[in-house]
């Protein structure tokens, strides 16, 4: 490499690396650079082969290759002006590819790639920008089936999961911006800024990766080119996820193709209780969420009860015990908000919830002040109500037993059929269900 060609690309950096900076400042909180390649950081002339690709994210992590054969090379104008490391593979013979370090990363993560794929080297094929070092669970792809048409298959796979969206040739032929957000039932795949598809991955954790190979290491590779690759853990806001496509756009002069893409509200649905569920009583109430975000996470999932908080869940399965709820009707609502602060509002389901129980009448035996076998001509109701039980009639009087009862007394009543019997006259209440009576 000529002095020249060396002092354009310092110059380069220096300018690229100041406009990233700038663009990822908001993303900094949320965002943590767990690897970054850039091919213009790498000091090889053109078609040299790239042995050890530099991690520029702080971490050490260098992409590396031992075996010359297995090594790409530099492109040095691959990409509008810009260096590229270019891949190539013969399926189910050889591949080039560089092998990125476990980092055993939790998610949410997302990786970004500027790059191409040109799914030449056989039909029904699979050109991968990334893949697990091994089968099985924890494998992170992102990469496309070419199935020997103008179509293909390009997917984000986690565990045994994947998100799958058919594009065009010229989509994955040409240069592109692809953003993948890893997150669970969250996850996301965006291609120059533009959802192309969300929904469910495996939650499993980032591990190692073999950039450019599929992890049998021979079977599928890249045909193809990458100018850069980041890996970032944390939830990236859509205006941080905006920021960083759209300085890479700049730098590769692809702003023609990059379109910000507008974040779009979580989704939130109140499971239990369903509307009209019946409750007996006035025991605890579990009321359960399902809340999710296409492009990012959900924070916070509040439950409400005729407009008034109940309580806060941050955390997946979510879920609140309401332990006293009021009686009466109860309008139950759940409200989700995602990492940019977007509220969602379920729908509303309506339950009625019994009145605690208060005493209509209260007969206590233990309350009366009659002597043994005395007439009960009126039982004290003690409930405060005045609603005393009464008999009139002597012949029809029930008797006071003292001791009867473990040394408590009672009211002792007989009944001889279609003879006589005792008893006694309680007030009407007039009262609804539901009551008890004990």
């Amino acid at each position: 490499m000529n002095t020249k060609t060396r002092l354009g690309k310092l110059v380069w950096r220096i300018t690229t690396l100041a406009m990233l900076v700038g663009a990822l400042a908001p993303a900094r909180a949320a965002m943590t650079a767990q690897y970054k390649y850039a091919a213009d950081w790498i000091d090889l002339t053109n078609g040299q082969a790239v042995a050890s690709w530099t991690d520029m994210s702080g971490q050490n992590r260098n992409a590396t290759q031992g075996t010359g054969s297995l090594q790409p090379v530099l492109t040095e104008d691959g990409l509008n002006g810009l260096p590229v490391v270019h891949f190539t593979a013969v399926k189910s013979s050889s591949v080039n590819y560089l092998k990125i370090p476990d980092v055993n990363l939790a998610q949410p993560f997302t990786i970004v790639v500027v790059g191409r794929m040109l799914g030449n080297h056989a039909s029904n094929a699979t050109d991968i920008f990334f893949d697990g070092p091994s089968s099985g669970a924890n494998r992170t792809i992102m990469g496309h089936n070419y199935n020997g048409s103008n179509e293909s298959q390009f997917y984000i796979h986690q565990d045994t999961a994947a998100l799958v969206a058919t594009v065009t040739r010229s989509v994955w032929t040409d240069y592109h911006i692809w953003e993948a957000f890893y997150n669970g039932s969250s996850s996301a795949l965006y291609c120059d800024g533009s959802n192309v598809i969300s929904g469910t991955v495996g939650s499993g954790n980032l591990r190692g990766l073999l950039m450019g190979c599929y992890f049998g290491g021979y079977n599928n590779g890249l045909n193809g080119d990458i100018a850069e690759f980041h890996c970032y853990s944390g939830a990236p806001t859509s205006t941080e996820r905006n920021a960083l496509g759209a300085g890479l756009a700049a730098k590769y002069g692809l702003t023609s193709l990059y379109t910000p893409g507008a974040n779009q509200a979580p989704s939130v649905t109140l499971l239990s209780p369903t509307n009209g569920t019946p409750l007996a009583n006035r025991d605890p109430i579990t009321l359960t969420a399902l809340a999710s975000d296409q492009d990012g996470l959900i924070t916070n999932v509040a439950f409400y009860a005729n407009g008034t908080s109940l309580g806060v869940d941050t955390s997946w399965p979510y879920a609140f015990e309401w332990s006293s709820p009021s009686s009466g009707t109860q309008a139950l609502t759940v409200c989700a908000w995602d990492n940019n602060g977007v509220v969602a509002t379920s729908g509303v389901a309506t339950i009625v919830v019994p009145a605690p129980m208060a005493p209509q009448f209260v007969y206590q035996a233990d309350a009366l002040a009659y002597t043994n076998d005395a007439a009960v001509t009126n039982w004290t109701d003690v409930s405060g109500h005045g609603r005393h039980a009464t008999q009139g009639s002597a012949s029809l009087q029930p008797a006071f037993q003292t001791g009867a009862l473990n040394g408590k007394p009672a009211v002792h009543f007989t009944a001889v059929q279609f003879s006589s019997l005792n008893y006694l006259n309680i007030p009407d209440v007039s009262l609804d269900q539901p009551f008890t009576i004990v």
